[in-house]
């Protein structure tokens, strides 16, 4: 097991209103998806040797949490509630992360539910 993520420079802070959403590839590398202190989604990740924190730019409505699952082909999907109340997914394109804003409004105080294939 890796040992727990230590603060960053480029890192924020989880906030505690929200729950992280977590997974464990197959290669054994970890994923954790969060919002921080900044309302950003965030997802931290060991690279086998440290922790590396991604903030993936979109912002997260107050009161809501992230869903994340690897997909059977490898593929990393997340889910949650954006500042705008719709449904959004982000998911890794092997390159970069893809932000989809699926378009349904999300009752306020609810968080997506994700789970693998």
């Amino acid at each position: 097991m890796p040992p727990l993520p230590t603060p960053h420079t480029n890192a924020t802070t989880p906030t505690v209103e929200f729950a992280a959403a977590l997974y464990l590839a197959s290669n054994g590398a970890h994923f954790v998806y969060y919002v921080g202190t900044d309302g950003h989604l965030h997802v931290d990740h060991w690279t086998g040797s440290s922790w590396q924190d991604d903030d993936l730019g979109a912002t997260v409505q107050g009161g809501t949490s992230p869903s994340g699952y690897l997909g059977s082909n490898g593929a990393h999907f997340v889910y949650y509630v954006g500042s705008d109340g719709h449904l959004h997914a982000d998911h890794w394109t092997g390159i970069t992360w893809q932000n989809d804003d699926l378009g349904p409004s999300v009752q306020g105080g609810t968080s997506p539910s994700a789970y693998g294939d």
